[in-house]
């Protein structure tokens, strides 16, 4: 065999051969990126706090109370669910529930911001619940128990 055409011949399988390594890692890198994808997509429709988000930005608060209803059964010990309940019923106007609510969640945990959000609570209805549209309380409580 001519050496040319030897020289040629070992030339083409080299070239092959990094086409095909090429090729794996990126087939490789797709596949990673449609795990990696369809692991966060299933989580995030599984969470039932993201569920209950998307409850109350719809306006359903009845449909976010029942989800996170079902938390705090589950985790009787987790002073969250309380405080997310706390929050859906201050954005649905019932006061005396969100209170309530957040008084459990104090119980369960005493932190600072559920503190300021007990003592907001009926200063926000009183004031700005005639400026604000239902959805918009939770973030100017958020907002408001980071600034006093």
């Amino acid at each position: 065999m001519d050496p040319d055409i030897s020289q040629q011949i070992l030339t083409e399988v080299q070239r092959l051969r990094r086409s095909m390594r090429r090729s794996s890692i990126a087939a490789f890198v797709l596949l990673a990126i449609f795990v990696g994808v369809s692991i966060c997509v299933m989580t995030w429709q599984g969470d039932p706090y993201a569920q209950a988000s998307r409850a109350m930005r719809a306006g359903n608060y009845s449909r976010a109370l029942q989800i996170v209803h079902r938390i705090s059964a589950e985790h009787p010990e987790n002073y969250y669910p309380h405080e997310y309940l706390g929050m859906i019923y201050l954005e649905s106007g019932d006061t005396a529930k969100s209170e309530e609510e957040y008084s459990r969640a104090h119980a369960l945990y005493p932190s600072e911001t559920i503190t300021k959000a007990l003592q907001l609570t009926p200063k926000l209805l009183a004031i700005a619940y005639p400026r604000l549209v239902n959805r918009e309380i939770g973030i100017w409580l958020a907002i408001s128990c980071r600034r006093v």
